[in-house]
């Protein structure tokens, strides 16, 4: 089962305060957690 299939998002490697920002940004454009997902795999 995937991350986005459980309900969340998985940062990967980044830092948390790194991925607090990256969400931020995210959520201000996106309501979509599987495109808000693609964001951290590809950051």
């Amino acid at each position: 089962m995937t991350a986005t299939k459980l309900g969340f998002v998985a940062a990967g490697y980044l830092s948390a305060p790194k991925a607090r920002i990256l969400l931020m940004l995210a959520l201000s454009q996106r309501k979509d957690s599987g495109e808000i997902q693609q964001l951290f795999e590809q950051y």
